[in-house]
């Protein structure tokens, strides 16, 4: 671990309102991989590999090592101490769960090993820090497959910044599989300040631009325009993350074969996903809701005629 330190420097990442506006919330996703070999002994995905990629990966985005705290002028901010890291949790483990079970279970949550280690919510863990990553790697029954847990708090990163951090562990993996000279691996710049945005904005309409500076000028502004959504009655939340580059992370052994929220993400929340590039067309689209909004949904001839139930 003081290898890892060494390469980490001091430095504060400032979080702006738009980063503290969804900051109770946690971006969690769990990828289902596939093992292409029938032989149990094959090198599919190696846990030494696995932790070498990542804290490689950790390397170009110190922000998943730092402390949330509060400044001086009050507002949040990640707090990155080479000599006080908050290393983000990485567990792993065996299950007896066979890979044939998911995919026969069409990938249901009632087949899958408990992987989230994390909820939708940010919260303190057995260590009493909020973790700025969290991992947990489940092996299946005969080396079938690998479960995949990654979350991370909103509040460091968007879905965007999400899916650029877990693509680039799978590409150092994949450089290292490949036994590839320092000078070979793919080089990336990573930019973590916010205020990047800020002196962009001259190229953006001008309504966003005055949004920007009226929310970052008050954060009650955002707030209160969520709190009055989560406030109303009978409703359903719908995020659309179909951009997102879920099926690009390949480990050195193939994209996952599903990609999934967390069980019970949100009440009355609905995620829209990419499907799986074989897939000709279409969304994976994950609904919460009470029975009866649920019962009205289902009932709905517009949405059964263009919407396949998988479980």
């Amino acid at each position: 671990m003081e290898a890892f330190a060494s390469t980490i420097k001091a430095q504060q990442f400032a979080l702006s309102v738009w980063d503290m506006s969804p900051s109770q919330t946690n971006i969690p996703y769990i990828y289902y991989f596939k093992n292409p070999s029938s032989d149990p002994a094959d090198d599919f995905m190696p846990s030494g590999r696995l932790r070498a990629s990542f804290l490689k990966a950790l390397e170009e985005f110190p922000i998943l090592v730092g402390h949330i705290t509060v400044g001086k002028d009050g507002r949040y901010l990640v707090d990155v101490d080479p000599h006080n890291l908050n290393m983000p949790e990485y567990l792993e483990s065996q299950s007896t769960v066979h890979f044939y079970d998911l995919e026969k279970a069409k990938f249901g949550w009632d087949a899958l090993p408990h992987a989230a280690t994390v909820d939708v919510f940010c919260a303190a863990g057995v260590s009493g820090v909020i973790k700025l990553a969290n991992v947990n790697i489940i092996r299946l029954e005969k080396n079938s497959g690998l479960v995949l847990f990654v979350s991370t708090p909103h509040y460091v990163v968007d879905g965007v910044g999400y899916c650029t951090f877990v693509n680039r562990w799978a590409e150092l993996c994949r450089w290292m599989q490949c036994n590839a000279a320092e000078n070979e691996l793919p080089r990336r710049d990573f930019n973590f300040d916010r205020s990047t945005i800020g002196r962009f904005q001259s190229a953006t309409p001008e309504l966003i631009a005055k949004v920007d500076q009226l929310h970052n000028k008050s954060a009650a502004a955002f707030g209160n325009t969520i709190a009055k959504g989560i406030l109303i009655q009978n409703k359903v939340l719908v995020s659309n993350q179909s951009r997102f580059s879920l099926y690009q992370n390949d480990f050195g052994s193939g994209i996952p074969e599903w990609v999934s929220p967390i069980p019970v993400f949100y009440a009355n929340f609905g995620s829209i996903l990419p499907v799986h590039p074989s897939a000709s067309d279409g969304y994976n689209i994950y609904l919460t809701a009470g029975k009866r909004i649920m019962a009205n949904i289902l009932q709905n001839k517009l949405w059964n005629a263009h919407v396949d139930l998988v479980y």
